[in-house]
């Protein structure tokens, strides 16, 4: 099988490890394992055009060197096509990665990946839009523009801003006011700080991501107008894994979610997978079943 491997040579990964150790260690890798790798280097805003040109090339697979932003990209090329994708953990937290069950040191990852099964996966979509981790509007919205304005180089320096952005949003949550409706159901008022939509329910006694890949459901997870102390428990059950028991948080699943938000803003924005853009009036989510082939180590 042939396999191609992006590569940002600008990202903090690729400088830290080397692209020379990593182009070396993939294409040797593969070798071993019966296929034919190749590498393309591309700039962060040629990403779009770099992965459709590697999956027009008649490639069985990409892997995608990056955080969740970046895979997710990858995903919106992918879906729906026969290329499989691979993940390999080059970002700050990586939760899509760990949901693939892939090792989040780069060398071993590529080892991982050059024995992985394909496997069929899930995806979000928002309005078009696929994601592989979660749409989210309120306190991650904020926490992201104000990290964002924040220098970081490095990966160390960006989990630092994020947690700076945080905890720096803590001291004034901020509340929506939204419409709810699941699967076609009645629309439901909601006021919370915190809303997030996730492409299949997270797993327990972890970082909020899913353990399943394929389970078909959309995770619904938002939380009551938060004081400091609240958004604080509920940053803490987050880490822990134990947002399920958080008093402050209500969650559900559905296959379909519409919501719309009736005093928006002109200003107003959503996260995608760690990227914001701009807040519609009303939002359609789906999960989009099966919809993307992925490399999985591990599984038979």
């Amino acid at each position: 099988m042939k396999f191609s491997l992006l590569l940002n040579d600008h990202s903090g990964t690729v400088r830290d490890i080397g692209a020379d150790v990593i182009e070396d260690k993939f294409v040797n890798s593969f070798k071993v394992a019966g296929h034919e790798a190749t590498i393309h280097h591309f700039s962060s805003g040629d990403l779009i055009e770099a992965l459709k040109s590697c999956a027009s090339s008649g490639c069985d697979g990409i892997v995608m060197c990056g955080g969740d932003g970046s895979v997710s990209a990858a995903a919106s090329v992918l879906a729906e096509t026969d290329v499989a994708l691979g993940v390999l953990p080059g970002g700050t937290m990586n939760l899509y990665a760990r949901s693939l069950g892939m090792p989040l040191d780069v060398i071993e990852a590529i080892e991982a990946l050059a024995t992985a099964k394909i496997h069929k996966a899930d995806v979000g979509c928002a309005d078009g839009r696929i994601f592989v981790h979660q749409f989210a509007t309120g306190f991650q919205t904020r926490a992201v523009r104000l990290r964002e304005k924040m220098k970081f180089g490095s990966k160390f320096s960006k989990i630092l801003a994020s947690t700076k952005a945080i905890l720096s949003v803590t001291t004034n949550p901020p509340v929506y006011k939204l419409e709810m409706s699941l699967d076609d159901g009645e629309f439901q008022p909601v006021k919370s700080s915190l809303f997030g939509v996730t492409n299949n329910v997270f797993g327990v006694g972890h970082l909020p991501y899913a353990d399943e890949i394929d389970g078909g459901k959309l995770g619904i997870y938002f939380s009551k107008p938060l004081s400091r102390s609240g958004a604080l428990k509920i940053i803490r059950d987050s880490i822990l894994g134990t947002l399920h028991d958080n008093e402050f948080v209500s969650t559900g699943e559905a296959e379909r979610v519409v919501l719309r938000f009736p005093k928006l803003k002109k200003s107003d924005q959503a996260v995608i997978d760690g990227e914001l853009i701009k807040l519609k009036k009303q939002v359609e989510i789906k999960i989009m079943k099966k919809a993307l082939r992925v490399m999985v180590p591990g599984k038979s």
